[in-house]
């Protein structure tokens, strides 16, 4: 992933596009009661969101964010809330 970001080209788009669903998908999750699978989805999307700075990944964790309060006191929900929070 790494290589394609950098180089900014088609692979750059394709992570964008991909971190962008897969922050959706963890919102998916959320909303169906499952954090457990939403983290995990949500820390990838993080990652790109902050290696490219995409509005449209950091506007879809925000989504996600909400959707996970209600699971704050579990400690991954916790840290990833922390980091969106941060974001």
């Amino acid at each position: 992933m790494g290589a394609a970001l950098a180089s900014h080209g088609r692979g750059h788009r394709f992570e964008t596009c991909h971190a962008h669903h897969l922050a959706r998908l963890a919102s998916a999750y959320a909303l169906s009661g499952s954090p457990d699978t939403s983290v995990p989805k949500g820390w990838e999307a993080v990652a790109v969101a902050q290696a490219t700075g995409s509005r449209r990944i950091t506007t879809e964790l925000g989504q996600l964010g909400s959707r996970l309060t209600r699971w704050g006191s579990m400690l991954e929900v916790g840290q990833l809330l922390k980091e969106l929070r941060a974001a």
